[in-house]
């Protein structure tokens, strides 16, 4: 019964607010993150603050939002206000929200009013902004807002996949070994090209025919004594033979 009368007191405030306008409360909103992936979600909250000292107690908070970039998941009061679900009151619609709620023996210092969870939907720069339906009423019933619009901005980027950062990590591996096996071919056609290097090569090969060729005249000139000998004894025992 108490809750239902307040809610009465609430509506009525509101409804009975005069419209002229005194700088005594502001509405601040801060995101939780000023950068955001696409798919994820962010919060960002939403603060009352009377700024002449007086009292307030009810706030009627208008934000509107980029409705094909963020999507609202959910909104939750602070502890200790009291929610006013009264139709044009209680709204969420595809680009604005707007939360009502009365605070029990008023506040004349900062207040957290609630919290909007957003996700993130599409690439781009999401502006959140307070609506001009903001009301902060006192203890007379005046609306205090002090008018200012201020807003709370996030950069919505594309999120890096698992494979993408394989990809490219595979790409930097390769190139890497491409730009050493060209480092190698490079450097393999600079020794092969070096004079000192063909000077080396033409010396070596000389050294080798020269080392090679006393071997085969050696080994020639040992077939050709073997070859000398056997002929010689032939010879020698047909000659010691006796005639029959």
């Amino acid at each position: 019964m108490k809750k239902i009368i307040i809610t009465l007191f609430v509506l009525l405030a509101i409804t009975l607010a005069p419209t002229s306008v005194k700088a005594e409360a502001d509405v601040s909103l801060l995101a939780s993150s000023q950068n955001a992936k696409l798919g994820e979600q962010f919060s960002v909250a939403i603060t009352v603050t009377p700024t002449s000292g007086e009292k307030v107690y009810t706030s009627k908070v208008a934000v509107s939002y980029p409705s094909d970039m963020l999507e609202v998941v959910s909104f939750s009061f602070a502890p200790t206000w009291l929610a006013l679900h009264v139709s044009g009151y209680d709204v969420v619609t595809n680009d604005l929200i707007i939360k009502t709620a009365g605070y029990p023996g008023g506040f004349s210092t900062d207040k957290l009013f609630g919290s909007i969870i957003f996700r993130a939907k599409k690439e781009g720069v999401a502006n959140i902004v307070l609506d001009n339906d903001t009301q902060i009423l006192n203890g007379n019933n005046r609306d205090t807002f002090s008018g200012a619009l201020h807003d709370s901005r996030v950069i919505i980027t594309r999120a890096v996949t698992q494979s993408t950062n394989i990809s490219s990590t595979i790409a930097i591996k390769n190139a890497i070994n491409n730009n050493e096996a060209n480092n190698a071919l490079a450097s393999l056609n600079s020794i092969e090209n070096d004079p000192t290097f063909i000077d080396g090569n033409n010396q070596l090969a000389t050294a080798i025919s020269a080392d090679i060729s006393p071997s085969r005249n050696i080994v020639y000139g040992g077939i050709i004594l073997v070859l000398a000998i056997i002929i010689g004894f032939a010879i020698h025992n047909k000659l010691k033979k006796p005639k029959e």
